[in-house]
């Protein structure tokens, strides 16, 4: 982010026409996916981490009881990911997670509403048990 403000007041100052947008547009996407992105093929450990704590705030800032961590099947890095987080958000942070390996193409949709059912059903179960 940075660097990309940089850029942008080195270009003003240089008096760069709209040419050189587009030029810096690219720099942009570039950036965002080489340092930005989401994707684990992508991440150190520092930013695996801050992923996990990212996930942490939005579960509570959204009241999750739960997390549901799904990835397309055959992509290892997700794969990694998928189950590597999913042991952290369980273990570290106390959430319950589903896990789901899912076809590319949703024909399935019957099985993954199953799982997910069970998987509130088991959080509603835990709930009332507390109380």
């Amino acid at each position: 982010k940075r660097q990309r403000e940089r850029d942008r007041e080195q270009r003003q100052s240089e008096g760069h026409t709209h040419t050189h947008t587009h030029t810096h547009t690219q720099r942009e996407r570039e950036s965002h996916y080489m340092e930005g992105g989401q994707c684990p093929r992508f991440m150190n450990t520092e930013k695996i981490r801050e992923r996990h704590a990212y996930m942490d705030r939005l579960a509570q800032r959204f009241h999750a009881d739960g997390i549901i961590y799904q990835q397309i099947k055959f992509c290892d890095y997700w794969g990694y990911e998928r189950a590597y987080a999913s042991r952290v958000m369980r273990e570290e942070y106390g959430y319950p997670v589903l896990s789901i390996d899912r076809p590319y193409a949703v024909s399935n949709a019957g099985q993954l509403r199953t799982r997910v059912q069970a998987f509130v059903e088991s959080m509603e179960i835990k709930k009332l048990k507390k109380q």
